[in-house]
């Protein structure tokens, strides 16, 4: 599973919009849609998305391939 597929998948499991999480988040929807699409998060949204969804990093990485 890629980065994108995993947070696609927990966004999809809590049932919010990319909208609706980039509000809570309080980040432009294009820059999540871009994260989820085609270009990795940073650390600092990593961070966020951990804490919004109750996950230690490596919860919310696990099962993340590593991509070069």
């Amino acid at each position: 599973m890629t980065i994108q597929e995993r947070l696609i998948s927990l966004r999809r499991e809590s049932g919010l919009s990319i909208r609706e999480l980039s509000k809570l988040l309080n980040i432009p929807h294009s820059n999540y849609q871009r994260v989820e699409h085609k270009q990795p998060p940073c650390f600092s949204l990593l961070c966020r998305l951990s804490i919004f969804y109750g996950l230690t990093l490596s919860g919310l990485l696990k099962d993340v391939k590593p991509t070069i």
